[in-house]
C-alpha cells in the first residue's frame, strides 16, 4: 500500500527557486547556449529584439510557478529530506517525465538532438537545484 505524506508548502523556497530559475535561464539561454539555441529555433538577435516578450515572459512566469508548486508537492509527498532525496525526485521528474515528453514532441517537430539537449538540460538542472532549495529550506 502506498501512503503519501500531506502536502506542506513553504512560499519562500518556491520564490527562491523561481528567482534561481530566472537567473539560470538568463545565463543558459544567454552567454552559455543562446547562440546555439537561436540557431536551432531559427531566430536571430534582431527577431528577439523586435518581439514583444511581455506575454511570453508572463506565461513563463506562471508556468514556472505552477511547476515549482508541483515539485514542492511531490517532494512533500515523498518526504524528501536530503540532497540525494531531492536529486532523485528531480531527475526522475526531469529526465523520466519532462525530458522524454519534450523530446517526443521535438522529434515530431523535426528538432535536433542539440535543441533537445539545450532545452532539457536547462529543465533538468533547474528542477535539480529547485528540489535541493525546497528540500533543505528550513
Amino acid at each position: 500500500m502506498c501512503t503519501l505524506n500531506p502536502i506542506q508548502f513553504q512560499i519562500l523556497p518556491i520564490l527562491a527557486s523561481f528567482i534561481f530559475a530566472m537567473l539560470l535561464g538568463s545565463v543558459w539561454f544567454g552567454p552559455l547556449f543562446g547562440k546555439a539555441w537561436m540557431a536551432e529555433v531559427g531566430y536571430t538577435k534582431e527577431d528577439i529584439d523586435k518581439k514583444d516578450c511581455k506575454p511570453v515572459m508572463f506565461l513563463m512566469l506562471l508556468l514556472s510557478i505552477i511547476s515549482l508548486f508541483a515539485l514542492a508537492a511531490i517532494l512533500s509527498f515523498t518526504a524528501a529530506k536530503t540532497v540525494p532525496d531531492a536529486l532523485i525526485v528531480a531527475v526522475v521528474i526531469g529526465l523520466g517525465i519532462c525530458a522524454t515528453g519534450a523530446a517526443t514532441n521535438a522529434v515530431y517537430e523535426n528538432r535536433s538532438l542539440k535543441y533537445i539537449a539545450i532545452t532539457q538540460g536547462y529543465n533538468i538542472l533547474n528542477l535539480s537545484v529547485a528540489a535541493i532549495i525546497i528540500t533543505l529550506w528550513k
